[in-house]
């Protein structure tokens, strides 16, 4: 457990969601998600903002943050936990709000523009400007062929398709957007604006809404939102603690048709730059959101959301040091869903 001494300020799983990271303000701690275990600890001698791991590697990306930042907001530290080094750095005009890692590239997310690097050799791929941003709210697929993020319209989002050399926008919400996820198969996205009572999911290739979910009624914001490894099951947390998960394979068929017919015809339609809605589809999941299968109140703060690899595992992290293992498919809801739970950090204000 980390120590009582220090303040947790950032948590992050991995890219196969087998091990998470926690930032704090004498370095990092990296656990295993399954079975819950600490695996490494390294004492930097000053705080971090930011910790994304490269796997399972020695290689992790790191940013200064918290009260005594170890390096500066504005610069990207790729730091060989084995050599216990920096063997690279970015440094950015403004402070860094979000870092992706994959297999080749690294996505690095600032106030106004997202700025996508090879990784082996920090070669500039590719820069999109975006709305105010100070979330850093960006996805990337983990195959690095879909990248999406907030467009410089409100409510409006932007996907590009790096593999097909595409970039389309369309509107996703009449207000700002608060949170963007993509699934691991980067086959759907989903949306969720600054009201956060309605997560919208579309299909990537072809933009089209393929459901709405209903969150709750009330304002929420949504601080994390996850696809099972077969974009079967999406959960979605928000800033109270609620957790919704929602059983995502029963789509409405007018939207199944349309989504069909979009597919023979995206190829024709790879060019365009923006979709409209199809009627029929949007019609029908407006005003049909689909309830939640299963609801659970954690009242945690900054959690993250993962799926394992087990069809009744959903890890859940939580800058309250908290660590959650859920069944997202427990048939009486409230009945057991907490598998386990584990404290992985205290505050200072901690009995």
């Amino acid at each position: 457990m980390v120590s009582s001494k220090e303040e947790l300020n950032y948590v992050s799983f991995n890219q196969d969601q087998s091990c998470f990271i926690c930032a704090t303000n004498n370095g990092f701690t990296i656990y295993s998600a399954f079975p819950f275990e600490e695996i490494s600890l390294r004492d930097l001698g000053g705080s971090l903002g930011i910790a994304e791991m490269f796997y399972c590697t020695n290689l992790l990306a790191l940013v200064g943050g918290g009260s005594n930042p170890k390096f500066p907001p504005n610069k990207v530290v790729l730091w060989d936990d084995k050599q216990t080094k920096v063997v690279a750095e970015l440094i950015f005009l403004s402070e860094v709000r979000t870092i992706k890692l994959r297999k080749s590239k690294l996505l690095v997310a600032i106030d106004n523009k997202i700025f996508l690097y090879q990784l082996h050799d920090l070669k500039i791929l590719d820069i999109i400007d975006t709305c105010y941003n100070p979330l850093g709210l960006c996805c990337f697929s983990l195959d690095e062929d879909i990248m999406s993020c907030p467009d410089s319209t409100v409510g409006h989002i932007i996907v590009n398709n790096y593999t097909k050399k595409t970039s389309k926008t369309r509107k996703a919400h009449n207000s700002i957007i608060r949170k963007v996820e993509i699934s691991d198969s980067g086959a759907y996205l989903a949306t969720a604006s600054e009201k956060g009572t309605i997560i919208r999911i579309f299909d990537v290739n072809s933009l089209t809404i393929m459901k709405e979910l209903r969150h709750g009624t009330d304002y929420q914001h949504i601080v994390s939102i996850a696809f099972n490894v077969n974009d079967s099951w999406i959960a979605v947390m928000s800033h109270t603690g609620r957790l919704s998960i929602f059983n995502t394979t029963e789509l409405p068929k007018e939207v199944r048709a349309e989504n069909e017919k979009k597919g023979k015809d995206k190829d024709k339609k790879s060019n365009n730059s923006s979709f409209k809605i199809p009627v029929p589809g949007f019609l029908t999941s407006f005003f049909n959101p689909q309830a939640s299968y299963q609801k659970l109140e954690l009242k945690d703060k900054g959690a993250k959301l993962s799926f394992g690899a087990g069809a009744d595992q959903l890890f859940i992290i939580s800058l309250d040091g908290n660590y959650y293992h859920v069944n997202p498919q427990m048939k009486k809801p409230g009945e057991n869903q907490i598998k386990e739970k584990k404290t992985f950090f205290k505050s200072n204000s901690s009995p």
